[in-house]
């Protein structure tokens, strides 16, 4: 029963996320099958993310501030730019916005039911469970989102995104960092979190409007 608590608790979010930001691509939706195969290479994807933060590992706090973002950043993009990027059901700039949220959202889930599990043997689930499903779950695909967006550009050469979309990364790694430092060091307590959540939405709601503003199927669906 507690294992059966800590999974519903641990994936609900995910599954949450995974849903708010599908529901998004509304001209052309992707394949569901393959949203969902996305989601568990980012499940996958914890693997060679914490081997590599263990051999990077040098302090807790730099790991947590420093290591943590760019090795999973770096790992959630190489999957979508892997194993996503030339599938050919990537047929307009916002795609790459959900694969990237898929993978990033498989990652987060697997994450997060660790969590909850040290968090059960601590005594604070609920506590922790609730602000991880508010901020951490939907900060992971809010920071890959943003490499997504220069994956658009890269992909469908929009704007001047292409020679751009490795800033991109690096930008989506120094959030994640100030995430895990706000968290960490307690940084103004809850005020720069809710400034940085803010300002991720809003980057992120932006970020939709113009890909779908670029769809090839934007017409069509408005005439029908």
């Amino acid at each position: 029963m507690t294992l059966l608590i800590i999974l519903a608790a641990g994936t609900a979010p995910g599954l949450f996320w995974m849903w708010f930001v599908y529901r998004r691509d509304r001209f052309e939706p992707e394949p569901a099958s393959l949203v969902i195969r996305a989601f568990f290479y980012g499940v996958l994807a914890t693997i060679p993310a914490i081997i590599l933060e263990v051999l990077f590992q040098v302090h807790p706090l730099f790991s947590m501030v420093i290591v943590a973002p760019v090795v999973e950043e770096a790992v959630k993009f190489s999957v979508v730019f892997f194993f996503f990027l030339k599938k050919r059901e990537i047929d307009e700039p916002v795609d790459l916005l959900v694969y990237g949220a898929a993978v990033a959202l498989g990652f987060a889930t697997l994450e997060n039911c660790g969590y909850l599990f040290n968090a059960l043997l601590a005594g604070n689930l609920a506590q922790v469970a609730l602000l991880r499903a508010l901020l951490s779950v939907p900060g992971h695909f809010l920071f890959s989102t943003i490499w997504a967006y220069g994956l658009a550009g890269y992909k469908f050469r929009t704007g001047r995104g292409r020679p751009l979309h490795w800033a991109f990364l690096l930008i989506a790694m120094a959030a994640h960092a100030l995430f895990n430092a706000i968290a960490l060091f307690n940084i103004l307590g809850g005020l720069l979190f809710i400034a940085l959540m803010t300002f991720l939405w809003i980057r992120f709601n932006r970020s939709v409007r113009l890909l779908l503003s670029l769809s090839p199927f934007r017409t069509k669906k408005i005439r029908t």
